[in-house]
């Protein structure tokens, strides 16, 4: 009967030991490393994978994040909004003790300015290292110098554009450790944050970026000026911080622009909503957030041809691109967008199949895991 009792109990257990083994092997505890920001507002990248993480909640991946330097309040609270854990590492002894305690199976980098500082961390705490490279295009000496050095440090790259894995594949990083993934977003909950916004007039335009010169909202106000004559009523919607101490708007202050400047917000979906064109005139980008949300909105596109965005505005079947820089070329696209409601329908409707078809959350997620999957199988970790 002893037997039977102890057969009875092995029976019973190690089809539970067996499922927490294979637990084991399918969750990837990842941790998020970013560098803490005196400001008020959440970049691009940090607004990205927060949608990434949120959708991972309940999933194969497990994501914690660590903020390096300074307390980053704004970010913090987002990330405690959605439950998702949160470090702090005031310097790199910090940074290594919190990864020996927490024991990550993968370190994400977001950075190139503490590239080499905290993939060094990551080695000696045995933590197997990717890092974001996104931009289209690395036309600084950071970027060469963090492309350059970081292939002997960092075991894989993740970007979010076909452009910027020609320029890591330039860099002489090969292409197998290079992992291209676009931004997603989740057509379903677009209204994250539910804010009410209201504006005096209906807008023509809208604009979804910082107010920082790269992102060249003086050109779109250049030609928000010359279809004035033909459209009296037009308004160019900037959103966004202003990261030029006023010297933007000080500027354009004599200029007579037709434009409304809105300070940030926590959805510009309502403004979508309400707008007749979305504008994106930027000098550099990867694969903009920004414009994904404007063609599930059903919002006509038109934006700066350059690295990244070419990739999703393709001419006169997503969107409309002009010259950069140009704001007669820009002024064209939007007088035909305007005049042509068979042109506007066309582009509204191809890009939101497109934005649905490649650009959800769950693909991001889903090439995220791929990725973190293989360099785990490759790398492991060793504590």
């Amino acid at each position: 009967m002893l037997w039977k009792t102890f057969y009875g109990i092995y029976k019973f257990y190690i089809p539970i030991y067996e499922i927490f083994l294979i637990m084991e092997e399918i969750l990837l505890k990842i941790s998020l490393i970013f560098r803490s920001k005196k400001k008020s507002s959440v970049g691009g990248a940090e607004i990205s994978m927060l949608r990434l993480m949120r959708y991972s909640l309940d999933k194969e991946l497990v994501f914690n994040v660590i903020l390096y330097g300074m307390m980053y309040d704004t970010y913090r609270e987002l990330l405690q909004e959605n439950n998702i854990q949160v470090f702090y590492a005031p310097d790199m002894f910090s940074l290594y003790k919190i990864l020996r305690k927490i024991k990550p199976n993968i370190c994400y980098l977001f950075t190139r300015v503490h590239l080499i500082t905290w993939s060094i961390i990551s080695r000696l705490a045995g933590v197997p290292i990717i890092v974001s490279a996104e931009r289209g295009s690395a036309d600084t000496i950071i970027d060469r110098i963090s492309q350059l050095l970081g292939k002997h440090f960092v075991h894989a790259f993740i970007t979010n554009s076909k452009s910027a894995e020609k320029q890591l594949i330039k860099a002489l990083i090969p292409k197998n450790r290079i992992y291209t993934i676009y931004n997603g977003i989740d057509s379903e909950k677009l209204s994250c944050y539910p804010q009410k916004i209201e504006i005096i007039g209906c807008p023509k335009i809208i604009c979804v970026a910082n107010i920082f010169p790269g992102k060249g909202q003086y050109y779109l106000l250049e030609a928000a000026q010359k279809l004035k004559e033909f459209y009296p009523n037009i308004n160019a919607v900037l959103v966004g911080k202003d990261y030029t101490g006023g010297k933007f708007f000080n500027e354009i202050s004599n200029k007579n622009f037709p434009y409304t400047w809105i300070d940030g917000v926590k959805d510009v979906i309502p403004l979508l909503n309400i707008a007749d064109i979305f504008v994106l005139p930027s000098l550099r980008e990867g694969v903009p957030t920004s414009i994904i949300e404007a063609m599930i909105s059903e919002v006509p596109v038109i934006a700066s041809n350059i690295n990244g965005v070419n990739e999703l505005v393709i001419p006169y079947k997503t969107g409309l691109l002009f010259e950069a820089r140009n704001s007669n070329d820009l002024t064209k696209k939007i007088s035909e967008i305007l005049q042509n409601s068979q042109l506007r329908n066309d582009v509204v409707k191809n890009a939101k199949l497109m934005v649905e078809g490649q650009f959800t959350v769950r693909a991001m997620y889903d090439n995220h895991y791929k990725a973190f999957s293989l360099l785990q199988t490759q790398h492991g970790r060793n504590f």
